[in-house]
Order: C-alpha cells, then sequence, then structure tokens
C-alpha cells in the first residue's frame, strides 16, 4: 500500500500543471527591418528547431546565426543537442515586413521524450 501512494505521488508531481518548460522563448526587439528572438533553455535539451514566420513578400538579407533553411514564408535553425543558456535569433530584412513575425519552437525533452511546440508571438 505504501509503494502505491508514493508511486501516485510521483506520477501526479510529473504531471502537475505549472511544472517549468525547458524552453521559454519571447520577441526581444521587432524593429522595422530587424526581429531578434531570444530562446532561454533551462536544462539540455535534444533537437532544437527554431522557425520565424514572415509575411510573404518579406525578403530576408541576413540571419544570426546562419540559418538552416530560409524560404518565403519563413526562416529556420536547427540545433542539435543544445545546453543551458540563452540562445540570440536575428533575422535581418531588406524592407520593413508587412506584419510582424511570429515563431514556433520545437524540442525534445529529454526527461519524458515527448515532443513540445511553443508558439511565440510579438
Amino acid at each position: 500500500m505504501k509503494n502505491k501512494i508514493v508511486k501516485l505521488l510521483f506520477i501526479l508531481f510529473l504531471t502537475a500543471p505549472g511544472t517549468a518548460l525547458a524552453v521559454n522563448a519571447s520577441f526581444q526587439s521587432a524593429s522595422s527591418t530587424r526581429s531578434t528572438l531570444v530562446v532561454n533553455l533551462s536544462q539540455p535539451t535534444g533537437t532544437l528547431i527554431v522557425e520565424q514566420y514572415l509575411s510573404p513578400d518579406t525578403r530576408v538579407t541576413g540571419t544570426t546565426p546562419p540559418a538552416h533553411k530560409i524560404n518565403r514564408r519563413s526562416v529556420t535553425w536547427l540545433l542539435k543537442k543544445s545546453g543551458p543558456g540563452r540562445r540570440t535569433f536575428t533575422v535581418q530584412f531588406a524592407a520593413p515586413p508587412r506584419s510582424l513575425p511570429s515563431a514556433t519552437i520545437k524540442y525534445q525533452d529529454r526527461a519524458s521524450g515527448q515532443f513540445i511546440e511553443q508558439r511565440v508571438n510579438p
């Protein structure tokens, strides 16, 4: 009986709402020709995918760090085995975009193996 109670409490602790996410992201700034997304990792993750979505007529002139993929609608970075810390992702535009970019952060939680996706709006 005692083991069952301990197991139940352990499961409740793991699934309790409000547990801290391994990744927290927000737009630090979005000027007329640049967008800066800051991603804070509180613990190591597996693969981390950061994708900024752009309005279709937006022309990208540069990214920091160099992006894995750039197309008409998005800029994508792919980081494998990311350690804890702060990462900054910047997109430079040729001209002000029609709308501010949004972003999605996707990663695999190393503890549970579960894939997590977070939407980030400016």
